[in-house]
């Protein structure tokens, strides 16, 4: 009788998250999509709109998406691509601080600019938010594009998929674009799923022979 050698365990407890992780966050980012388009292209004064359903649907769903975003980064670290390749550490830590980056700015524009608008505060003065605001997003942006590079060099990722998450980065001054796009992506790479691990030929060899 031919002994087998068992498979070694994923190193990490996310691994096997990483698909229905994807797919989660893929499909949030487009629920997501028409209240951002709506909310974008509301043609009432901006203080009005702050304070509207449609405001707070966008910002709350997007907040969801980019929490599901953290999560599904840490659980894309073990796998590989077809070169055997993974992603860097370096674009690791950078998605997962754009990650962070986007849940803040979207807590800003669904809970504190709709108060500031509702309290009358002169700070709005018509805008969206301030410097503190744009910087989260710049690091959304960043992180965005480290994980489409990433994933396209890698090839943990589809190709289709990290080239749309580096289109969607670039086209950071429409979030009636970005969001969409980084759906689109990441409910892609779900849906055929990253590649795991390879399994080391002797193991694969032995357990064909059992």
């Amino acid at each position: 009788m031919t002994h087998v050698s068992p498979v070694p365990s994923d190193p990490s407890p996310l691994h096997g998250l990483a698909r229905p992780l994807l797919v989660f966050t893929g499909l949030v980012l487009l629920v997501a999509t028409p209240f951002e388009i709506l909310s974008v292209f509301d043609s009432r004064p901006f203080a009005e709109a702050a304070t509207g359903t449609i405001h707070a649907v966008a910002a709350w769903l997007l907040m969801l998406g980019f929490a599901g975003l953290l999560l599904t980064v840490p659980a894309l670290i073990t796998h590989t691509g077809p070169t055997g390749r993974r992603l860097g550490r370096t674009p690791v830590l950078l998605a997962m601080a754009g990650a962070a980056g986007g849940i803040v700015s979207q807590w800003y524009i669904g809970a504190v600019i709709p108060w500031l608008a509702a309290s009358g505060s002169p700070s709005l003065a018509g805008e969206m938010g301030g410097v503190e605001l744009y910087g989260t997003m710049a690091l959304l942006v960043v992180g965005l594009l480290a994980l489409g590079i990433s994933g396209l060099r890698s090839r943990v990722l589809p190709r289709p998929a990290a080239i749309m998450l580096i289109v969607a980065a670039l086209a950071t001054i429409f979030p009636f674009v970005l969001v969409p796009l980084a759906g689109t992506a990441l409910l892609w790479s779900g849906a055929t799923g990253p590649r795991r691990p390879a399994q080391p030929a002797s193991e694969a060899n032995m357990s064909m022979a059992a």
